[in-house]
Parts: C-alpha cells; sequence; structure tokens
C-alpha cells in the first residue's frame, strides 16, 4: 500500500518562506504571568541554533515526501467570508490559518486521510470530524508488546520529550537505579506526564526504600516533584489539594510525611517563585 503525505499550504508557507525562522528568539529566558503566579522557563544556550536547524530539517523532509495542498472547501468558506470582512479579520493569524488549513485537509471528502498530529493544542478539535492517530496512540495500538522492552528505552536515550510514560515503567527504572544497575529513571523524569496519582505513587517508593539515607531520599523527591512542576500540572489541582493527597498517601509512613510536605513548599517555590493556594 502506497502512503502519501499532505502538507496544508499554510504550512509550507510557514517553512520555506523564512516565516517560523524569523520568530525563533535569541533570548534564552521567558516568562509566565498569570493571576496565580510568576513562572520562568529556561532555555539552553544552544537553543535558538538547534530550532533553526529543525526547521531546516522539516522544510527537506517536506520537499522530499509531501504535497502541499489546500482545500477547495476552505476556498469557499473563505470567499464567503469576504463578503464580511470583519468576520475574515477574526481569523486573519498564524494559527487560525494553520487550523483552518488543517482541519478542510484532513476533513476531505471521498479521501481515504489520516491526520497524524502530536499537537495536545488542536487535538481535540479535530476528534469527530476527521480519522485522528498521534505517534503515542499509534505505538500502544501496534507495538504494545515492545513498549516497555524496546521503544521506551530507545526514544529515551534518543532524548526524545513530550510524551507520558507509564507509571509502571518509571517504577521499574527507579528500582533499577537504587539497585545500582544501568536505569533511564533520571530521564524518565522528563516524561512524567500530569497525573498525581503517578507522582504519589514514586514518592512512596523514593521514602519507602531503604536504600537510600533520608537526606537522598530528600533530594530525589524534590527532584520528582520539581519535574512534575516543570511539565505543567492539571489546572484545577491546588496546592492545598495536592497537600491534602500527600497527606492521605503517607497516613502510613507518619515520620516521613512532613519531610514529604515540606518537599512539595521547596518543590513550588523552585518553580514560581513564590507559593499560592493555586499554583
Amino acid at each position: 500500500m502506497t502512503i502519501n503525505f499532505w502538507c496544508p499550504h499554510f504550512c509550507w508557507r510557514l517553512l520555506s518562506t523564512g516565516a517560523l525562522k524569523s520568530r525563533v528568539k535569541d533570548s534564552s529566558l521567558s516568562v509566565n504571568i498569570t493571576t496565580q503566579g510568576v513562572r520562568p522557563t529556561l532555555y539552553p544556550e544552544d537553543y535558538k541554533q538547534k530550532r533553526l536547524t529543525l526547521f531546516d530539517k522539516l522544510l527537506a523532509w517536506v520537499k522530499t515526501h509531501c504535497e502541499v495542498r489546500i482545500s477547495r472547501y476552505k476556498l469557499t468558506l473563505i470567499g464567503h467570508a469576504l463578503r464580511d470582512e470583519r468576520e475574515l479579520g477574526k481569523h486573519d493569524n498564524h494559527f487560525s490559518r494553520f487550523f483552518m488549513d488543517t482541519l478542510f485537509l484532513s476533513a476531505t471528502p471521498n479521501e481515504r486521510v489520516v491526520l497524524i498530529s502530536d499537537d495536545l493544542g488542536i487535538i481535540p478539535f479535530f476528534h469527530g470530524h476527521t480519522n485522528l492517530v498521534n505517534t503515542e496512540d499509534y505505538l500502544k495500538r501496534f507495538y504494545s508488546e515492545q513498549l516497555h522492552s524496546r521503544i521506551y528505552p530507545k526514544i529515551l536515550r534518543l532524548g526524545y520529550k513530550g510524551y507520558s510514560l507509564p507509571t509502571q515503567f518509571i517504577r521499574s527504572e527507579f528500582f533499577k537505579q537504587i539497585q545500582g544497575e544501568e536505569a533511564l529513571y533520571d530521564r524518565c523524569l522528563k516524561n512524567l506526564g500530569t497525573d498525581p496519582i503517578t507522582i504519589l505513587t514514586l514518592l512512596l517508593d523514593v521514602y519507602a526504600n531503604s536504600k537510600n539515607l533520608i537526606s537522598q531520599k530528600r533530594v530525589m523527591s524534590q527532584n520528582l516533584l520539581s519535574n512534575f512542576l516543570n511539565w505543567g500540572v492539571p489546572d484545577r489541582l491546588t496546592y492545598d489539594a495536592f497537600k491534602a493527597m500527600l497527606v492521605m498517601k503517607f497516613r502510613f509512613l507518619p515520620h516521613y510525611k512532613e519531610f514529604v510536605l515540606e518537599d512539595w513548599a521547596i518543590a513550588c517555590g523552585r518553580s514560581s517563585g513564590l507559593i499560592t493556594d493555586t499554583l
């Protein structure tokens, strides 16, 4: 079976004209300011060059493997919108153009089209409108037996980030590490996901193991919590709510409860510069 890749027209324009490359900034720091606090993000010194290199490789791949297309249904919509310039102006930005291009192209009638995307920001909008698959779902569906033994270790060694690892896999790498075996636990911390139950389980493992001194456990605990916060916690998870979950989880380890609560406070301070009732 032959698989043909389509590239939305506006995406091609952004790549081929250098518009995306021009938006990469030299700054090594960005700051997200909300009503809940200030959260800085630090970037490595070679961040800009790596991003530019990525765009060059992506452009080369699209030139080799893709057919650039624009949906005629999108053209029809724009034609109607042109009758009302105010309505057209609402959608005249990069995100809207990319979104519309992708949506209409992936929903082309009488074509066997599958949208491949790992963009969690747009995926919810496409369910029900088109066939959709992301990398994680694809691997889980077709290579489930190889995930733990081959795929997860490989993508961790290659430095990929942005996917959620299963709790059991992270735990197995943790126990390997404390046993002195070769492990990928430190790399797992960069892909924790946003499930607080996973974090609570791992914290219990950290404090319940008898291989480390209390000072070592506290360093591991704070590192774990800091990585959890850096990933991006769920919007409705507040400081006090997670604190209550910690109290409940450590009810059978009361001599460690105060340590882990203090670890949580320290991690929150490192992450946002202040501790508030909401993160």
